[in-house]
């Protein structure tokens, strides 16, 4: 159920993105940090964190 809820959700997110007009990528959103290309990046950027402990644990040392 849990993951049929994100399938949903990733997928309303797609929608969403597919969405966005070219031209529209640098306008401002409510929050003022924040312009269109930086809010969406953001979420999709987090989906890699899981997967961030199994990457540093395997690191070389000279990192």
């Amino acid at each position: 159920m849990l993951f049929a809820h994100l399938r949903r959700t990733n997928a309303d997110f797609a929608r969403r993105v597919r969405s966005i007009e070219p031209g529209r990528w640098a306008d401002p959103t409510p929050c003022a940090e924040w312009d269109v290309r930086a809010l969406v990046s953001h979420p999709a950027g987090e989906r890699d964190l899981p997967a961030a402990p199994a990457r540093v644990a395997t690191a070389p040392s000279s990192w």
